[in-house]
Formats: structure tokens, sequence, C-alpha cells
């Protein structure tokens, strides 16, 4: 069954002028500056539950919410042809925060010349310096602001509080094969060996559910829906006018005054909708109309791959304490790039 007024049923008969799907890394922060205008309301829809689940904060704790935990998708890559045909995990979260609640907490940004290849594609807006400002306007950085950095927003940049004796090391290691030593992967360069820094705040992790909803989780205008699945999107002509969404069994319709905005499961969504590309209607199955052929939707995904080399330490490695006392440490990762 759908229910045509959902929003009613929600809200008490109040319209929203947006619906985001995905409180994840990006939804919350759509949220969140969203209804800094008071007039404006907004729909957040979640497909996982609240993220309230302790091991979500004590970063140390992270690998226990990978592999097929209840806030994680675990998605399987497709057999890879060079790794011996096997299907690799690509953990997404499935939790308000999305996958920056499960996550390793490493703060890095994209490459300056990524950015300027996608403005000289055709993206306008695109480039590094249009998109550094709102790095650091998200930014509250502990060592202050510069030309890169930003102290003034909602997510906390921190250094290691206590790193490990080895990790150090293996930095210097580093430098003695003649790497260059760098304090910063997110400032002039990205290349040499350092630490990095961590999206950490008093030794628990800083995801955008913590950075930027819960502060905000009580504004009149905004509804958060967690378990709430969007199954499509609803279409007068080529313009996405609603979605339908499952939660407790139920399905439920909900249209919208201004915007649909996608920031979670995008391909897939798009592609049960029928906004995709004729010759992947198999995607869809049988008998379900196109509402847009848009040629590359689903493709060119790009993910950074992680080998990760595990060894047994034969010394303590000892938690850094938090403000309040508790002991909640974190891995403190060296890198060469």
């Amino acid at each position: 069954m759908i229910l045509q007024d959902k929003v009613a049923l929600v809200t008490g008969g109040t319209s929203f002028d947006y619906i985001v799907i995905g409180a994840g890394s990006a939804g919350c922060v759509v949220a969140n500056r969203l209804t800094e205008d008071p007039n404006t309301k907004v729909l957040l829809l979640e497909a996982g539950g609240p993220d309230t689940k302790p091991e979500l904060q004590v970063p140390n704790l992270w690998p226990t919410t990978l592999l097929g935990s209840e806030v994680d998708w675990a998605y399987l890559t497709e057999g890879e042809p060079y790794l011996n045909n096997r299907k690799i995990l690509s953990s997404r979260g499935k939790v308000l925060g999305g996958s920056s609640s499960i996550n390793g907490m490493i703060y890095i940004r994209g490459n300056e010349r990524d950015y300027n290849s996608w403005q000289a594609l055709g993206n306008i807006g695109w480039s590094y310096q249009d998109v550094l400002p709102y790095f650091k306007k998200s930014e509250n950085q502990q060592r202050g602001a510069s030309l890169f950095h930003g102290v003034d927003g909602p997510l906390s940049i921190t250094d290691p509080l206590s790193p490990a004796k080895v990790s150090q090391r293996f930095v210097e290691a580093a430098q003695a094969q003649g790497y260059e030593q760098n304090p910063d992967f997110n400032g002039v360069q990205q290349s040499g060996a350092g630490l990095y820094q961590v999206t950490v705040k008093d030794g628990k992790r800083q995801s955008t559910a913590v950075a930027f909803l819960r502060p905000i989780k009580d504004r009149p205008n905004l509804t958060i829906q967690t378990g709430a699945l969007v199954t499509r999107l609803l279409f007068e002509g080529k313009r996405a006018v609603g979605v339908v969404y499952v939660q407790n069994g139920t399905e439920y319709q909900v249209r919208v005054n201004w915007e649909v905005i996608l920031s979670a499961g995008a391909s897939i969504l798009l592609n049960c909708s029928c906004f995709l590309e004729l010759d992947q209607l198999n995607i869809c199955g049988q008998g379900i109309p196109v509402v847009f052929d848009l040629p590359g939707v689903g493709q060119n995904l790009q993910d950074h791959p992680l080998a990760v080399i595990a060894y047994q330490s034969t010394q303590d490695v000892p938690l850094a304490p938090s403000s309040n006392g508790e002991r909640l440490g974190y891995f403190c990762i060296p890198t060469i790039i």
C-alpha cells in the first residue's frame, strides 16, 4: 500500500521543500546547510538506523563495524580480472553519518589535478580553487587557519593524540629511503611520507552525523526518518517530484515542492527509476519504461583501493585518554604517497 499523504502523517500537514535521500557524508551536510533558512523545510531519509552504537564513537573499534555488520551494506565488487577474479568487499555505511560513521577517519581530500581536470571537461565550478573554500568552511583545523585550512567549521580535524612509536619509525624509514616528509597531505602537495590527520575530537569519532546533524536535529524545519529505504523516484516528465520509500514494512510516497537531492546509492536508485542508458535496461528488469535516456549513469565509478598489511607488535601500544578520562584511542596510520 502507498500512503498518498505521508507528509501529513509525518509532520501534521507540513509540506517539504527538499527531500534529501541518504544521511551520509554528504546528506548530513546538505540537511544542515539547507535548514539554516528557517523557512526551508527538509525531509532527510536514511535507510539505516541512528548512530547510537558505542563502537561507532570509539575510533579503535571501527573494524568491528565492517564485514556485514548491521551498519554496513557490505557490497561486493564484480570479479576483479587482475585479482584472480576475486570479489572485493566494498563497505558502505548503513547508519546516520553513512560511511563517515564506519570508516578509518582519515582526513584527506582529492588531488588538485583531479578537480582541475573535471573543470577542463566542462564542469564549471569544480576546479580546485573553486572547491577549496568549501573544504575550509567545513573544517575546524587543530593547527589553525591557513591558506588550505579553516577553523570555523563544525568538523574537527586533529593530529593523532599519541602516535605509536612504530608509526613514527615508519615515517623515519621512508625518509631514509629518500621520501620527503609531508606533515600535511591536504596542503601544498600530497606526495611524501607522514601521518594522516583524522576526523576525531576528544578521542571520539567525528562523523558528519556528529558534526553536522546532531547539533541541529531539533530544528523545527528538519524531519529525520531512519529505517527509510527509498526504492524509486517519482517523475513528472524529466523532473523528479517525489520519492517512494519503505519503512517498517509499509510503502510511502512523498512529493516535494522544489528538489529531490540524491546523496545515497545514486547509480542504483537512478537505474531502478529507469533514468539510464537504454542498453542497461536489464538492470531495471522487464517492462519498465525509460524516463530519460542518459548515457553514463552508473558508469565510471572510481574508488580508492586500500591494501592492508597487518603485523603483530611485541610492545604495548597505549590508548590515548579523552578529555573525560576514558581510554579512547585510535589507529595512527602512516603512509607514503
